[in-house]
């Protein structure tokens, strides 16, 4: 049996609540688009963001005076006469209260713009999902179970994780599936894990790989990766049996494939026995052994090694908080009392982040990256450990200005010291560092000693890198 459902892609995308979401880039001042335009003249987020304030940059900073974008005050009004009026050098953004007359209204006059989707049962089941982001780089998000149930899709509430914002977002999923197996909906997502970044996203693709669109074209995408769940068959007279404390006992290590991956038996009495099992290790991620950069899979055989080991030398491995799905059981893994996954984890051979190795070994550029996202998001740790991490990577990467200009700006938010790579990104030519730097000497700012000599040499340099500030905390002509 079919429902035949009207599925509203443009409602999905504002969600009619009421609500607009501002773009990427709302909540940053003019200067800081203009100095990461600086740093990065050919980023597409960055010039687009600069055209649609009408912004003309110079030397990193905005030009006071410049020919502002025209302004208009707007008044929208709706079947509850309150109104909203704003003004401002950009798109326009109001709360509109929505009335079931107003929403009934709207709905009638652009109906004839709706994606019709025909649900079919023929999906129906459970699945278990992966979420990625894209754009810069492959990296997980989060994971969870789906249910199917008469064409309409819901994330389960139990089993589900979410790395980058609060699981209850997962809530705003709505999706429905016809009978090819295309999937039409929309999901809200905070992708970079720092405040009041959410945004919707619009959902559109196979079961097997949902792509995410942002109304932002420039930003990042998503897509969830789905893998049905085949329920084992037994009979209805089968007697259940269990080991004496419930849980199985693997009895043979046939091969160690990665760190968190091997092939097992499985003890009997047991409903899990058996031979030849793939288990996987619970919520961690081992470095790969097989696809990845060569110092990802030499360090996977590392630890692929150190766990062979301690499994050989094992008296008792049992497993606990398991999970069955028609390829592999995945699983707590207890050797000897001790959970592996988190021995792993303790000792940096495995991250509890799905696709956190590749940027972590792989790419000095996808670790950047990483950092200069999560500083914007003003998470500020995560933005220390990216950067840092970036540096130890390729410390001649040219985008090493940047990173130790945002490791000074992130250790100066969490009230840490960052004179060490305030005076360091200085010294690689970065404007804002040098004017930064000359205005604490001058002024025996942030633990800096009062050293006005010091001072106007590092004005003078921010001077001749096209600051515009520079004469001006120096009182004096360059």
């Amino acid at each position: 049996m079919k429902l035949k459902r009207i599925l509203l892609i443009l409602f999905l995308a504002i969600g009619l609540t009421g609500v607009s979401f501002a773009g990427a880039y709302d909540d940053w001042p003019d200067d800081a688009v203009c100095m990461w335009l600086d740093m990065k003249p050919t980023h597409e987020g960055y010039l687009g963001e600069a055209k649609k304030r009408s912004l003309t940059c110079e030397g990193g900073k905005a030009v006071v005076g410049a020919a502002p974008a025209k302004t208009t005050a707007t008044k929208i009004t709706t079947s509850t006469n309150k109104t909203t009026s704003t003004k401002s050098s950009g798109i326009k953004f109001y709360a509109i209260e929505f009335t079931e007359k107003l929403r009934k209204k709207l709905f009638d006059s652009i109906k004839d713009f709706f994606v019709e989707v025909d649900t079919s049962t023929k999906f129906d089941g459970q699945y278990t999902f992966q979420l990625f982001r894209t754009g810069d780089g492959t990296m997980g998000m989060g994971s969870g179970y789906i249910t199917i149930n008469n064409g309409e899709m819901i994330i389960e509430k139990d089993k589900r994780a979410l790395g980058t914002g609060p699981k209850d977002l997962y809530d705003t999923f709505e999706a429905q599936i016809d009978e090819n197996g295309q999937v039409y909906g929309s999901i809200r997502l905070d992708i970079l894990g720092g405040k009041d970044r959410s945004e919707i996203y619009t959902l559109k693709g196979p079961i097997k790989k949902i792509l995410g669109e942002s109304p932002d074209e420039c930003c990042l995408k998503i897509y969830f990766q789905l893998k049905p769940i085949k329920e084992s068959s037994t009979s209805s007279t089968k007697v259940k049996v269990a080991t004496s404390d419930g849980d199985p006992t693997v009895s043979k290590i046939i091969e160690v494939i990665e760190g968190d991956r091997f092939i097992v038996d499985i003890a009997e009495p047991h409903e899990l026995a058996g031979s030849n099992i793939t288990l996987i290790v619970r919520d961690i991620d081992a470095p790969d052994t097989i696809k990845s950069c060569s110092k990802e899979i030499e360090l996977g055989k590392k630890v692929k090694d150190i766990v062979t080991q301690k499994l050989e030398d094992a008296s008792s491995i049992k497993l606990k908080n398991i999970r069955k799905t028609s390829k592999a059981v995945i699983a707590q893994v207890i050797v000897d009392g001790k959970d592996l996954g988190e021995e792993l984890v303790a000792n940096d051979y495995a991250s509890k982040e799905y696709g956190y190795w590749k940027a972590y070994i792989c790419s000095a550029v996808k670790a950047i990256s990483a950092g200069e996202q999560y500083l914007w998001a003003k998470d500020f740790e995560k933005a220390i450990f990216w950067l840092e991490r970036g540096l130890v990577m390729d410390p001649d990467t040219n985008r090493r200005p940047g990173a130790t200009y945002g490791l000074s700006l992130a250790y100066k938010q969490l009230g840490m010291d960052h004179k060490d790579y305030l005076i360091k990104a200085a010294e690689l030519g970065v404007m804002h560092a040098e004017l930064e730097l000359g205005e604490n000497y001058l002024n025996g700012w942030d633990g800096f000693e009062k050293d006005s000599s010091e001072g106007k040499y590092w004005l003078k340099k921010a001077h001749e890198h096209g600051s515009k500030d520079a004469e001006d905390a120096c009182g004096c002509k360059f």
